[in-house]
């Protein structure tokens, strides 16, 4: 079903059941106010153009009921309305600027796949559902839903310009993902990519780090257990790491850089027991490393603590194998 250079206004009940509906050649598919769209194709090009760029905008009610994961890529696509994400999964490809809600049913997915998205003020992206941005640009300026089962970067920029709650886990294998705003989650596990921004960070369920870089001049305050595994570098530059809970620091090497800070107070443990001779190091700038806890040296080989500054005020114990210290410190605690 091809709509090519046409405006098709929707003010009743359509239900697009098979096939694909091709929007192009600059037309335009209006869903108004009060109409409502239906859509349980088994096409998983569900809404799409094969020639130029179309419009889709909804105003009204869209029901994704597809039978099969499908995507809407007519090049651009509008919401001031309600999106539900019922049946299927949903991918958005292509630009569009949005003001109304995404309804993201419980096991499914809303992904953002290619283009620029904007979620301008009083735009709303809910549910008990998970979004993955893979490839867009997602400008979050409205509501992004607290009850989401896991909010995903695995490349494009998810930029959070109000900040946000999130109960469930921020899942980052790649892609930058930037927060401008105060934010909480879950958890975090991050396996690549860049978390930036000027926002304060906090994590209230476990922080799992198995690369990537964590930048921006604010701050990532860890509630519960965090845990720093495979050879991959984990990098902190530029931002104050507040740990209050416990830290093991299993493989590879952590890079504390850029005028970053890592505080492990009074009460807390970082274990490290990694097998990098360069454990705790800087390759850009100077970092600083501040224990106030206990810090459990039990590397499989002998290695360097060299981030620039390291104080220790509180415990180190240097079980396993040799510490070598480089740089500068002041030290009022115990080796």
């Amino acid at each position: 079903k091809i709509l090519s250079a046409r405006t098709w206004n929707n003010n009743g009940i359509t239900n697009h059941t098979a096939g694909r509906l091709r929007v192009e050649a600059s037309s335009t598919l209006n869903n108004a106010v009060g109409g409502t769209f239906n859509v349980s194709t088994g096409n998983s090009a569900a809404i799409t153009t094969f020639s130029g760029t179309g419009t889709f905008n909804n105003a009204g009610t869209l029901n994704w009921d597809t039978t099969v994961a499908a995507t809407i890529d007519p090049g651009n696509f509008n919401n001031t309305g309600l999106v539900n994400v019922n049946a299927n999964n949903l991918t958005l490809n292509g630009a569009g600027t949005d003001t109304g809600t995404y309804d993201v049913d419980a096991t499914r997915t809303l992904m953002f796949s290619s283009g620029t998205r904007t979620l301008a003020a009083g735009s709303n992206l809910t549910g008990t559902g998970s979004v993955t941005v893979s490839g867009a640009t997602l400008n979050v300026n409205g509501t992004l839903g607290s009850n989401f089962a896991a909010v995903s970067v695995t490349g494009g920029s998810l930029n959070v310009g109000a900040g946000a709650t999130l109960n469930g886990p921020l899942n980052l294998s790649g892609g930058t993902t930037t927060l401008s705003g105060l934010t909480s989650v879950g958890t975090l596990t991050m396996s690549g990519g860049v978390l930036t921004g000027t926002g304060n960070l906090t994590v209230a369920g476990a922080f799992d780090w198995s690369g990537g870089t964590i930048s921006g001049a604010s701050q990532l305050t860890t509630q519960s257990t965090s845990t720093l595994s495979t050879t991959a570098d984990k990098t902190l530059s530029g931002r104050t790491w507040n740990i209050q809970a416990d830290t093991t620091f299993s493989a590879g090497r952590f890079r504390v850089e850029g005028s970053a800070t890592v505080n492990n107070p009074s009460g807390a443990t970082f274990t490290v027991s990694t097998g990098s001779t360069a454990a705790i190091t800087t390759f850009s700038g100077t970092g600083t490393f501040n224990n106030a806890g206990t810090l459990n040296w039990d590397t499989t080989v002998a290695a360097t603590i060299d981030p620039g500054n390291f104080t220790n005020t509180g415990l180190v114990n240097v079980n396993a194998n040799n510490l070598t210290l480089n740089g500068a410190g002041t030290d009022t605690g115990t080796y």
